[in-house]
């Protein structure tokens, strides 16, 4: 029997069942950004003691990122196309950074995200 399309449901994209390695990875930048978040407010905390305005100020900036980091999650979460671009934008930068700092966990880490991101399965999901 056909389906008549209600007025709600004409513009709502199709339900896109969102696979296991996506809602690792949306887990893991929630985990990201809750690690983000604490430094940010012992920064926030310490800095404020030590160096008042310097303190205050890089904590607030590590704060925001964290929130950002939270917000790539959920949009991973929701399978939303921009949420895509912005793990690869943020995980890039992470492997980066993992470089200078010789930190062999993220640059594994920020690799392995990178890497499932481009897989045509994956992508296909963010479209």
């Amino acid at each position: 029997m056909a389906e008549i399309p209600l007025p709600g449901n004409a513009t709502r994209p199709p339900d896109r069942e969102r696979p296991l390695g996506v809602t690792i990875l949306a887990l893991l930048q929630f985990l990201q950004a809750l690690t983000v978040l604490g430094v940010g407010v012992l920064i926030l905390i310490g800095g404020s003691i030590i160096l008042p305005i310097l303190g205050t100020i890089a904590g607030g900036v590590v704060i925001l990122i964290g929130l950002f980091s939270f917000y790539i999650g959920l949009g991973l979460w929701n399978l939303q196309s921009w949420a895509w671009t912005w793990a690869m934008i943020v995980n890039i930068l992470g492997l980066i950074i993992g470089i200078f700092n010789f930190d062999v966990w993220s640059i594994l880490i920020s690799i392995i995200v990178v890497i499932y991101l481009n897989e045509p399965n994956t992508k296909s999901v963010f479209r």
